[in-house]
């Protein structure tokens, strides 16, 4: 959101205590499933712990590609509120360049979702 905004600067704010927690909680799921389940044959568990983990990554991953994405956008928009972003949030009414020669984009929720 505050890539969106334009205001990276201030992403470290949120993304250093991610990061941390991140690395935490894989750190505390590894010991987890090394040091309780697998020594107690509890495999329903260590496998579930070992898919939440991965959906973490999957997160994660996708999370930073999005962020270098939207720092590589230089074109600003307008939104439904008046805000100059980067990118609108999809399913907004927005999509109004600031430049006057650019075209003008307009699409519902209903109509990204509907047809």
């Amino acid at each position: 959101m505050l890539i969106r905004m334009g205001k990276a600067k201030y992403m470290w704010v949120s993304a250093i205590p991610g990061i941390f927690l991140t690395f935490v909680t894989m750190y505390a799921g590894y010991l987890n499933i090394t040091a309780v389940y697998l020594p107690k044959q509890l495999y329903l568990l260590a496998a579930l712990a070992s898919i939440v983990m991965a959906m973490m990554v999957v997160v994660f991953v996708g999370t930073i590609k999005r962020w270098f994405e939207l720092l590589q956008v230089k074109e600003r928009v307008k939104d439904v509120w008046g805000e100059s972003v980067i990118s609108p949030i999809e399913g907004e009414a927005c999509l109004i360049p600031l430049e006057p020669d650019k075209i003008l984009q307009v699409k519902s929720a209903e109509e990204k979702w509907m047809g």
